[in-house]
C-alpha cells in the first residue's frame, strides 16, 4: 500500500492507495496558516510537521511502503541543519514581497528573468521573499541551512535527505529548461550571495530515501519504508488526473484557481507571466496559470451572504446567467494577482448592484468572474486541447457545469479528489493506480459569454488603468 500526503493551504491530507489504485482511507487535519498582520500570512513548521506525523500514525500498523509528499508551492520555508524551522513560514499568499516585485519590474528584471528561466516573480514566490528577508531580517538567513519549499522540509525531517526537485524548486531563479538555479537569475535578484541556502536538484524528477528509524518505530510503521519528494501540488494533480497530450489543459479549483497547459516546446515570445514547471515525469513543462484565489472566493461570498458551501448549488440555480447585471472582478489576495497578468495592487470588485440585487446574483457573479478569470488564464497559456477539472471545488456540478458554459468548451471531471496526492504517488512509484473515471461536461448554449468575457476583459483594463481606485 502506498500513503500520498498532500500538504494544502487549507487543510493537510493523507491518503491511502491500494495495489490497483482504490482508496482505501483517508485523513485530514488544518494546516494550520496564520494570518499574523495585514498581508503577512504565515504558518507554523513545526505544528505542521507534528499534524503530519500524527495523520501517518494514523496508518499505523499497515503494510505501507511507500509515503509520496506533495503540498503547496512557493512561499518560504527556513530551517537549520536538523531542518526544524527558525521562523514561520512564509505562505504563498504573503503580500510583504510587493514593493520587491514592483522594484524589479521597474528596473527591468522581471522581463530578464522570465526571458531566463520562464517564471515570472510575484509577491509570494520564495525569491521575492527571500529577497524581503535579506533586507529585513538578515539574521533568519544568516542562521538558516536551507531555503526550500514545504515538502521538501518535511522529507528531510522524515529521512534526513537536504533535496530540491525539478517540479518542486525555487521561482523564479530555477530553469526548468536547464535543471538548475540560473546564476545570472540570482544576479538580477540580488540573491546570489545566499546561494547556498538552496538545496541541491536531485538528479531524478523524484527524490526517495528511507524513512528514519526511530520514526518508523515511532510511527508505528516498518523499517525501511521509502519517502519520495517530486513535485508539488501543480504538477502532482495534472499528473495525477490521467494522461494529457501537448495543447491539453488541467482546471484546478482549489484554494487557487491553478490553469495549467501541457507544453512539449516553449517559445521565446511569450509574455513575461506565468509560471513555466516541469512535469512529474520530466517529459515536457507545464504553462501554468495560477490565479491567486479560486475557492477562497468562494469562502469569501458565502460567508457575506450568510450561507455555505452546500448551498452554492441552489444559489447559483436562483440566478441567471448574467447574475441581472452584477459583474464581479475576482482579485481577492492581499498579494494582488500574478496571473494571467502581473499586478500587485488588483483587488476585487462588484457592480450593477441595486436594492432588489438577491444575494443569489452576488454569488453568481463573483461565480461567473472566476470563470472569466479561468478562460483568460487558458487564452494565456494558449490552450488547444481538452481541459480536465479536479479540486475541491469540482464537488460542485453546478460550478462545473457553469465553467463549461464560460470556457465555451467541454470539461473532463476527473473521478479522483485526490489528484495531487495520486499524483505524487505515480511519479514516485513509477506504476498506473487504476484507471480513473471520468464524465464528459458539455457547456449549455444559453447565454452570449464571449460578449461577457469581452465586458470582463474590458472592465479589468479599466480598473487597472485606474489603478484599482488607487487602492
Amino acid at each position: 500500500m502506498k500513503l500520498g500526503v498532500d500538504v494544502g493551504t487549507t487543510l493537510t491530507k493523507a491518503v491511502l492507495f491500494g495495489a490497483s489504485g482504490e482508496v482505501l482511507a483517508r485523513h485530514a487535519a488544518p494546516t494550520g496558516r496564520v494570518r499574523s498582520t495585514a498581508g503577512h500570512y504565515e504558518i507554523d513548521v513545526e505544528g505542521l510537521v507534528d499534524a503530519t506525523l500524527q495523520l501517518v500514525r494514523r496508518f499505523a500498523g499497515g503494510e505501507i511502503e511507500l509515503i509520496a509528499l506533495t503540498g503547496q508551492g512557493d512561499g518560504l520555508w527556513l530551517v537549520d541543519d536538523a531542518a526544524r524551522s527558525l521562523r514561520p513560514a512564509l505562505a504563498w499568499l504573503d503580500a510583504r514581497g510587493a514593493p520587491v516585485c514592483d522594484a524589479w519590474e521597474r528596473d527591468g528584471v522581471v522581463a530578464e528573468v522570465f526571458a531566463r528561466t520562464r517564471n515570472a516573480p510575484f509577491p509570494g514566490a520564495g525569491g521575492a521573499l527571500l529577497r524581503v528577508l535579506d533586507e529585513s531580517e538578515p539574521e533568519s538567513l544568516d542562521a538558516a541551512r536551507t531555503a526550500t519549499q514545504c515538502q521538501h522540509v518535511l522529507f528531510e525531517r522524515l529521512t534526513g535527505v537536504r533535496t530540491g526537485t525539478a517540479s518542486c524548486a525555487m521561482l523564479p531563479v530555477f530553469d526548468p529548461v536547464v535543471g538548475d538555479y540560473d546564476q545570472p537569475a540570482l544576479e538580477l535578484t540580488q540573491l546570489s550571495g545566499r546561494r547556498d541556502l538552496l538545496p541541491p536538484i536531485s538528479p531524478t524528477p523524484v527524490c526517495t530515501a528511507p524513512l528514519r528509524d526511530e520514526l518508523a518505530d515511532a510511527l508505528g510503521l516498518a523499517r525501511g519504508v521509502a519517502v519520495a519528494t517530486g513535485p508539488y501540488d501543480l504538477p502532482a494533480a495534472a499528473f495525477g488526473v490521467g494522461p494529457l497530450a501537448p495543447g491539453d489543459g488541467v482546471l484546478i479549483l482549489g484554494t487557487t484557481l491553478a490553469c495549467q497547459v501541457l507544453v512539449d516546446r516553449l517559445t521565446a515570445t511569450e509574455e513575461p507571466v506565468g509560471l513555466t514547471l516541469c512535469t512529474a515525469d520530466g517529459a515536457g513543462w507545464l504553462r501554468a496559470m495560477p490565479a491567486m484565489v479560486g475557492t477562497a472566493c468562494l469562502d469569501w461570498v458565502l460567508r457575506l451572504v450568510g450561507s455555505e458551501a452546500t448551498q452554492l448549488g441552489r444559489l447559483l440555480a436562483e440566478s441567471p446567467a448574467g447574475a441581472r447585471g452584477v459583474s464581479a472582478l475576482p482579485f481577492f489576495a492581499p498579494s494582488g494577482e500574478r496571473a494571467p497578468f502581473i499586478d500587485h495592487a488588483a483587488r476585487a470588485e462588484l457592480t450593477g448592484l441595486h436594492l432588489e440585487t438577491s444575494a443569489a446574483d452576488i454569488v453568481r457573479a463573483v461565480c461567473e468572474a472566476l470563470g472569466y478569470s479561468a478562460r483568460h488564464c487558458f487564452d494565456a497559456a494558449r490552450l488547444q486541447g481538452e481541459v480536465v477539472v479536479c479540486g475541491g471545488g469540482a464537488a460542485s456540478r453546478e460550478l462545473v457545469l457553469l465553467l463549461a458554459d464560460i470556457l465555451e468548451r467541454p470539461l473532463i471531471l476527473a473521478g479522483d479528489d485526490e489528484p495531487a496526492a495520486r499524483g505524487a504517488v505515480i511519479a514516485a512509484d513509477g506504476s498506473p493506480t487504476g484507471a480513473l473515471s471520468r464524465e464528459r461536461i458539455e457547456p449549455r448554449r444559453e447565454y452570449p459569454w464571449a460578449e461577457g468575457y469581452a465586458n470582463y476583459l474590458f472592465r479589468l483594463e479599466v480598473a487597472r488603468q485606474h489603478r484599482w481606485h488607487e487602492h
